[in-house]
This record gives C-alpha cells, sequence and structure tokens, in this order.
C-alpha cells in the first residue's frame, strides 16, 4: 500500500490509511479504462497491473473480522476526520466508475460494506453527523443510500437537507460544518459556506437518489432511483446523460422520469429527448418475491438485498417512451 501525506492519514509523513489507497486504486483502474479506449495497450496492463497490486495490498491491510458481521473494512489510522466514515470509500467511489448496483455488480465487496455498516452502527450511530458536512454527514448518507436502506437513508437525507437550510441567509448552501447542541434541537453553521468539498458530496447524494447511471453508455442507460421510507415520489426533468443511439452513435441527451409510490408497489415513467438505447430499470424494495409488472410483455427478474426484494425489468428492446407498473400483494415501503 501507499503512505499519504495528507489530512487522511493524520496530516503527517509516512502514514497509511485506507480513504488515500482506496482512492490511488480507482484512479490507476480509471486511467487504464482511458488507455483501453484510445488503443493504448501498454498503459492499460501497466496500470491494471499496479491496480491490481494495489487491491490486493488493500485488502490485507485494511480489513479484518468483526467477531458478529464478518470481514469489514477498517483502517490503521486515527486521525481528525469525523466518525471515520471514510471507511465506506469503496462504496461510495464505486458509483464514479463502475455502478450504482454494487449489491448486483461485486455483492462480494458490497457483502464487506454491509457488515462494515453494521459494526459502525455500533461504534456510533446518529442521523446529525454534520461535524463536516461532506466527510461527515455526506459519506453516511451515500452509505445508506447505497446500502439500500430506506429508513436510515430517510433518517441521514432529511437532516443533511435541514442542515443546509437557514431561514434568513443563503437559504440552499451546504456549510463546512454545523455545531449541534445536545438536545439536537438547534444548530449553528460552522466555518465555509459552500466549501467545495462538502458541497459535492451532498450534491453526490441527490445524484445517487435520482440513480441515472450512463456510466456504460454502450449497455444503455440504466436507472436505479431509490426512495427513502415514507417517500411518495421523486422525478427529475431534464437531466443531461450521455447516452447511445439507436444506430450506436454515443451522445448527449436530456432525461425526464418520475417514480411514484403506489399502494401495492411503484410506477415509473421516463422520456428521452431524443430514442437512445436503455438497458434496465430497478423498481423497489418490496416485501416479497411475488411481484407483477405491467405491462405484462417486459422481461424482468428480482433480486433479493438482505432480506427486502427489487424488480430489474429488461428495456433492452425499448427506444421509445418508458411507462411501468410494478405491484405485489405485501405492503411496501
Amino acid at each position: 500500500v501507499l503512505s499519504s501525506e495528507s489530512e487522511a492519514s493524520t496530516q503527517q509523513y509516512g502514514t497509511f490509511d485506507l480513504f488515500s489507497n482506496y482512492n490511488a486504486y480507482m484512479g490507476l483502474r480509471s486511467f487504464a479504462r482511458l488507455a483501453g479506449q484510445r488503443g493504448d495497450e501498454k498503459h492499460r496492463v501497466r496500470w491494471e497491473k499496479y491496480a491490481e497490486r494495489l487491491h490486493g495490498g488493500i485488502m490485507a491491510m485494511f480489513t479484518s473480522m468483526h467477531p458478529r458481521y464478518g470481514r469489514i473494512f477498517t483502517d490503521v489510522t486515527n486521525d481528525c476526520w469525523t466518525w471515520e466514515y471514510k471507511r465506506f470509500a469503496p462504496l461510495f467511489l464505486a458509483n464514479d466508475l463502475n455502478s450504482y448496483d454494487l449489491a448486483v455488480s461485486s455483492p462480494e465487496l458490497y457483502g464487506i460494506c454491509y457488515n462494515t455498516y453494521r459494526a459502525q452502527k455500533e461504534d456510533y450511530f446518529s442521523y446529525a453527523s454534520g461535524r463536516q458536512m461532506g466527510y461527515g454527514q455526506g459519506y453516511i448518507t451515500e452509505t445508506a443510500v447505497l446500502l439500500d436502506e430506506p429508513v436510515d437513508m430517510k433518517g441521514f437525507v432529511e437532516q443533511a437537507a435541514a442542515f443546509c437550510y437557514h431561514h434568513t441567509d443563503y437559504n440552499y448552501i451546504v456549510p463546512e460544518g454545523v455545531v449541534v447542541h445536545p438536545s439536537e434541537r438547534c444548530w449553528f453553521r460552522n466555518s465555509d459556506l459552500g466549501n467545495c468539498v462538502q458541497q459535492a458530496e451532498i450534491v453526490k447524494v441527490g445524484r445517487l437518489l435520482i440513480g441515472l447511471d450512463d456510466l456504460e453508455p454502450d449497455r444503455g442507460l440504466t436507472v436505479i432511483p431509490r426512495l427513502p421510507e415514507t417517500w411518495m415520489t421523486i422525478g427529475v426533468q431534464d437531466y443531461p446523460v450521455v447516452a447511445t443511439d439507436p444506430e450506436g452513435h454515443p451522445i448527449r441527451t436530456l432525461i425526464t422520469y418520475n417514480l411514484a409510490r403506489t399502494r401495492e408497489g411503484y410506477s415509473f415513467s421516463l422520456e428521452s429527448a431524443v430514442p437512445v438505447l436503455m438497458n434496465q430499470v430497478r423498481l423497489g424494495p418490496f416485501d416479497s418475491a411475488d411481484i407483477k409488472l405491467t405491462p405484462g410483455k417486459t422481461p424482468y427478474t428480482v433480486k433479493e438485498i438482505h432480506g427486502r426484494f427489487y424488480l430489474y425489468a429488461d428495456l433492452t428492446r425499448s427506444r421509445g417512451p418508458v411507462s411501468l407498473n410494478a405491484a405485489n400483494n405485501s405492503n411496501t415501503r
């Protein structure tokens, strides 16, 4: 693994930490992908080689066996970042390069992250983690979203929204941090308003809830929307994505969609400014695997993710507007 001279490693020289190493690993993977797209096989192979070597070191040094939950991510530094939420970097960096749905794309990595989340809740748990709005509130909210925890998702997202709102000045801007009274009845903003990294992580939470996954446009647009507990709808209008047109050409276009909770399930509709290749849409969670999709000719599969069920509608044959309704006889949350 690599030594980091940064805030991530106690701001000292010659120390090692999970967050910095995993960012370096993802950077190598990204450069390898770019080299492959440019036909630069020499550098693609070189960077993939070092990425795999670094990944092996990360898994050996920064994971441990928890007595109740199994393998978890951990860190060897005790530093200035709030509550060590940065150990979820393998989860919330995956959607910048690989997938919005780690439970399907990489079940083993997802399992370690989920184990880590359960261990983290024993160590420290509060929806008000805004002492650092990016490293704290942002990271743990992204974690709850990407692990498909609707109840915690609601708690963290709504608390983040409360921390960002002010009734008299700059109503919707992310502070660097907040200082909360022990009663949690009042708080005040601390340090920079609109600090870029803090703001970026809170904005990313919104992107993850929307779930327009255009990381692999040649395979078609994937939609993985996530509704926090009790929320009734989420939607976007003229949202920019990278896509592929029916002739196989890469394009940029605008997407409008709406997801709504119904009595038995969910309704979903999507339109694109121009026809694009679609991949799949995920709807859920449901309480049982007995799910009916309308229209009935749309192929679909059902997957279980830690006790809840999700429907994956195959839209690879679709080129026009999408309209789906999914329901079962169990109450959905």
